[in-house]
């Protein structure tokens, strides 16, 4: 198909002519902070498990952690598969987002479920506050990326997103951090 010069114009500026736009640098250098996080995360559970009784709640914090960190890796990732199928802008960010959903959904649904049988959401209150307070926040991103709400500002959409899920995996290393070097553990 052939433009013209006004044509083409007007096609590169509709955000349905447009592939994916990712800010690759951005999503890589998260990436890579959430892999040099979850190495640290596992570096204080080995460490830690040795000065601390508490050790199936422990193990419990130390997956958290590690699980909200993975899917912020590929969650990050995913974007940048996405633009090499060459999808338009809109659905790119569509895929992405439903992709992202339903991976954190499944998440949302495991950490329930183990919070709830090893009694770690009783231990953690403080975490079931933010953790799953934070959700609906998240899901609700996503599901604007699903279903193509504010397609000019789905990168945003989807940063926040992972900056969100990242700071719901530091509260989880904060707690972990909490219980395995609280003053009782030390004396």
């Amino acid at each position: 198909m052939r433009c013209g010069k006004g044509q083409l114009s007007k096609a590169l500026g509709d955000p349905r002519f447009r592939t994916v736009e990712i800010n690759s640098n951005a999503l890589l250098g998260i990436a890579e902070v959430v892999v040099a996080f979850v190495g640290i995360s596992a570096l204080v559970g080995i460490i830690g498990a040795r000065a601390n009784q508490d050790a199936v709640l422990n193990l419990e914090r130390l997956k958290t952690v590690v699980l909200i960190s993975l899917l912020v890796v590929v969650a990050a990732l995913i974007p940048i598969v996405i633009a090499e199928y060459g999808l338009g802008h809109a659905a790119g960010w569509r895929v992405a987002g439903g992709i992202v959903f339903a991976l954190n959904l499944m998440l949302l649904i495991y950490a329930i479920r183990a919070g709830s049988s090893s009694g770690l959401h009783a231990a953690d209150k403080k975490y079931v506050l933010f953790g799953y307070g934070i959700e609906p926040l998240l899901q609700a991103l996503l599901l604007c990326l699903l279903f193509g709400l504010f397609v000019n500002h789905a990168s945003a959409l989807y940063l926040t997103f992972l900056l969100l899920a990242l700071a719901q995996a530091a509260v989880a290393l904060v707690l972990l951090l909490n219980s395995l070097f609280s003053r009782q553990d030390i004396t």
